[in-house]
């Protein structure tokens, strides 16, 4: 009754903070009711860039909350270990498939999905788009082919993903779709120009194609999420400082993949880490450009930078996995499945052209676009027929 009386007496005097207060409390009791009735159950989840850093933190955490299959993509080779390792721990029921697969190669891509899609028996519930890099260059020091290279990845390579999967979700009408963008989206910063242009467009794309979907179809229930941290403690961003770390501090690996998690569970739209990063766009639309930049500046935004090392490169193996080819035949012991898209021969040039699939063109069967030229066909039967895929079992 106490509490009773001093709701309305809050309502009576300050209508709006009481509002505020109990919407709020509505709202984060609601999403606590999605975190415990929305579960990764039976859930098939692909990751790219899961070998490693946010990507495998984010596998073994879907998994532990009881998703049925996981499918790391990564060119790091390591991701079979890393596949292996997950196997070795997880339950029967559970399943953890590694690929090597390069993004930035169409014709790689194409293999994958199709791959996927096998092993899945059409069934992809998630898909987190994680891959990807950064040179750490100012404009003056980087040139043409890093810059490329860097939306190649971080941009091109995720919407050529999602777009060969997206006649999968369409047709089942269902599914998560996340984009792991970030903060630098929202302004410039010294020697990550490149990386948050990129990351920038992946953002707007993002944005666009919930649009689209929401007008290809009314009653669309594809979730679309973007995440736009700060720098993540991954290794990806190593050397890295800030000169607040209560206001914008490092981020954990852990916390990152736990609020994603939490994320997609309540079907948010966007996720910004930490939360005064929902603010970014607000005052750069309210403040003079001048004071924006003064304020930037006292935040040390960009002197972040200014220690970057980076991770150190990655060690690509002499022989792709050849020596533990087998026949590719289903066995009832469980198996990391890979792919080396290093013997998939056709154009090695990065999206030149890209095939962006046609969602007029879905087969209500298979989930898959139905070729609709002899370009197309010939396109399919080459990527078939040239593909070696490689399986090694789980230690």
């Amino acid at each position: 009754m106490k509490l009773l009386s001093y709701l309305f007496w809050g309502m009576y005097y300050f209508p709006l903070l009481t509002s505020l207060i109990l919407g709020t409390l509505i709202y984060y009791s609601y999403r606590k009711l999605l975190l415990v009735s929305t579960r990764c159950t039976n859930k098939t989840c692909v990751i790219t860039g899961g070998g490693h850093g946010l990507g495998l933190k984010l596998a073994k955490d879907i998994l532990n909350l009881g998703a049925k299959q996981v499918i790391l993509w990564d060119l790091n080779p390591a991701v079979i270990t890393e596949a292996n390792n997950l196997n070795s721990t997880i339950p029967s029921s559970q399943q953890v498939h590694s690929m090597i697969v390069d993004i930035t190669k169409p014709e790689a891509v194409d293999h994958a999905v199709n791959e996927v899609l096998r092993l899945t028996n059409n069934k992809v519930d998630i898909l987190i788009n994680n891959a990807g890099i950064v040179k750490g260059k100012t404009i003056l020091e980087s040139n043409i082919n890093e810059m490329m290279d860097t939306f190649n990845c971080n941009y091109f390579g995720h919407v050529y993903v999602t777009t060969k999967f997206l006649p999968h979700f369409i047709n089942r009408n269902q599914g998560s779709l996340v984009f792991i963008s970030s903060a630098s989206s929202f302004l410039g910063v010294n020697k990550l120009n490149t990386y948050g242009g990129s990351k920038s467009a992946l953002f707007l794309w993002a944005e666009a194609l919930k649009y689209e979907l929401q007008n290809y179809n009314s009653s669309n229930n594809i979730h679309i999420l973007s995440v736009t941290p700060f720098f993540i403690d991954t290794g990806m961003f190593r050397g890295v400082n800030t000169r607040f770390h209560h206001l914008l501090p490092i981020l954990s690996t852990s916390y990152v993949s736990k609020k994603i998690i939490e994320s997609i569970q309540c079907r948010d739209y966007w996720l910004a880490l930490p939360r005064i990063i929902y603010f970014v766009p607000l005052l750069r639309s309210i403040l003079p450009t001048i004071i924006f930049d003064y304020i930037a500046n006292i935040l040390g935004i960009n002197h972040s930078m200014d220690y970057f090392i980076g991770r150190e490169p990655m060690i690509s193996p002499k022989q792709p996995l050849s020596s533990v080819a087998d026949s590719g035949e289903a066995t009832t012991e469980k198996q990391s499945s890979v792919i080396s898209t290093k013997n998939i021969r056709g154009n090695e040039q990065p999206f030149s052209p890209m095939n962006i699939p046609n969602i007029s063109n879905i087969s209500s069967d298979t989930g898959l676009v139905k070729p609709s030229s002899p370009i197309q066909v010939s396109a399919t039967l080459m990527t078939q027929t040239t593909g070696e895929i490689y399986h090694q079992k789980a230690q």
